[in-house]
């Protein structure tokens, strides 16, 4: 029998995957850290490297609301002017991304949910008529990163 964590290792890496083979299809070459030290894929156009996270986002079906966390310490090593965050929102077998420059998340992180305990941002996100919108302290669009995957090649 398998662990929750094992379990949850196990979906992050799908989504990681997932998110590559994205990109692949879009003409990025790809590459995959040996370590995982707050960066999972690093993508390649022409001369340009982009790093990037991948979050998979836990789907609340009652609320029809997605939550994920970012943890405080790795993401004040890794932000920067080419480092992103893909939040897969995956509800039933529809899978959209939200596509977001750390430099905005950097920006804007005085507003969102902070827990001081444990040095976590919590996001909770709702889509709707083609909107994605922070619900639970923010209330920020972020309706014009959602499935943008342009914006990557800057």
């Amino acid at each position: 029998m398998q662990t929750k964590g094992l379990e949850t290792a196990k979906r992050g890496k799908a989504s990681e995957l997932q998110v590559a083979g994205e990109l692949l299809r879009r003409g990025y070459d790809i590459f995959i850290p040996f370590v995982d030290a707050g960066i999972d894929l690093i993508a390649k156009v022409g001369t340009k490297l982009i790093l990037i996270q991948v979050k998979e986002s836990k789907f609340y079906l009652e609320q029809r609301v997605y939550w994920q966390e970012i943890r405080k310490k790795p993401f004040d090593h890794t932000k920067g002017k080419d480092v992103f965050y893909i939040f897969t929102l995956r509800d039933g077998t529809e899978t959209n991304y939200l596509i977001v420059p750390s430099l905005w998340i950097d920006e804007h992180a005085d507003e969102f949910y902070f827990d001081i305990k444990n040095q976590k941002w919590f996001f909770y996100f709702k889509l709707e008529d083609g909107k994605a919108l922070e619900t639970r302290k923010s209330q920020l669009d972020f309706t014009q990163f959602l499935n943008n995957w342009e914006q990557l090649k800057g």
